[in-house]
Order: C-alpha cells, then sequence, then structure tokens
C-alpha cells in the first residue's frame, strides 16, 4: 500500500524514474501498469507495447487505449498508434451511448465542432483525451479543444502528462538531489 502511494504522488509529480523504480517492489500486475503508462508518456512506446503485449487485456478502458494511441503518434510510430486508436474505436462503440458517439466523432471524415464535444457527458479525464484526439483532426478548433482539454485536464493520473504535452502545457520537472 505504502509503496502504491508512494508511486503514485511521484505520477502526480512526474517524477517517471522514481516510479521505474519503485514499480519493482509492486505485485506484478501493478508493476506492469506502471511502468506502461510512464514509457508511453516518456515516449518509449515500443517497451510499453511489448508490455502490453503480455497483459491479458491491454487498456480496460478504451480512452486509455486511445491516448496510448495519441502517445505512439506523438512518438512517430504510426502503425502502433492505429492499432491502438482501433482497439479503443471498437471498445467505445461497444460502450454507452456518449462513448459510441465519441467513437463515431473519432472516425468522421469532416471535423468536429467544439461545440459537439462539449455535448458530450464524459468524465473530466475521458474528455480531455477525446478532445486532444480530435484536435490533430480538427485544425479549425484545435486551438480551443486544446485549451478546453487543458482545462478539464485535473486528475494527476494517466494520461495526464501526456495530455498536458499534446495540449501544449510545459510540465513541471521534477529536481533530481544534487541539482
Amino acid at each position: 500500500m505504502v509503496g502504491s502511494l508512494r508511486t503514485r504522488l511521484a505520477y502526480a509529480a512526474g517524477d517517471f524514474e522514481l516510479i521505474l523504480t519503485d514499480a519493482a517492489k509492486l505485485n506484478a500486475n501493478a508493476a506492469r501498469f506502471y511502468r506502461i503508462r510512464v514509457l508511453a508518456e516518456s515516449g518509449r512506446v515500443k517497451e510499453a507495447a511489448q508490455l502490453l503485449e503480455t497483459a491479458k487485456d491491454g487498456f480496460p478502458d478504451p480512452f486509455d487505449a486511445l491516448a496510448f494511441s495519441l502517445a505512439c503518434a506523438r512518438a512517430g510510430e504510426t502503425a502502433l498508434a492505429e492499432t491502438w486508436r482501433t482497439q479503443s474505436l471498437g471498445k467505445l462503440t461497444e460502450g454507452r451511448t456518449d462513448a459510441a458517439i465519441a467513437a463515431e466523432m473519432l472516425q468522421r471524415a469532416q471535423p468536429v465542432s467544439l461545440a459537439e464535444a462539449l455535448d458530450l457527458s464524459l468524465t473530466a479525464r475521458h474528455k480531455a483525451i477525446l478532445l486532444i484526439a480530435l484536435a490533430e483532426r480538427s485544425p479549425t478548433d484545435a486551438a480551443a479543444l486544446r485549451a478546453l482539454a487543458r482545462q478539464l485536464n485535473v486528475t494527476h493520473e494517466f494520461p495526464y502528462h501526456l495530455v498536458n504535452q499534446l495540449a501544449g502545457t510545459a510540465a513541471p520537472t521534477v529536481a533530481k538531489p544534487g541539482e
């Protein structure tokens, strides 16, 4: 429990090195959970994908799979990005009404307006991820979509740092001892 709390606090502070060190002290599933997320947000998506291959269900939350696809795209891994985007869309389509509408928005050929995105009833964390994904496809409203994603990105859990990076918010750095 203490190790998990320390790992959560390290994530909130953006101390990825500490998370990777502490993850080894957690049970195998918890260690994999944290390592995948930190590797993804650090741009080490191929390593994260290898760990995902050993997991039984990948990302249970389709919005986490969407976030991972965004991390892959940011790292230039377009094939991985498309694989995880497809997985996310499949799970979103099977979900409740607003999740299915989000999937439809992500598949549209034309851009999605900010007003349409605002109309969805999603958690702040999920909506922030969706807005970042939509901003990539909606050049007219991209700045507004990213700005709203920054405002909604309040939960210091995956993919908090990734959303900040993609929304153009500089993430705080953690000073190391002796610096």
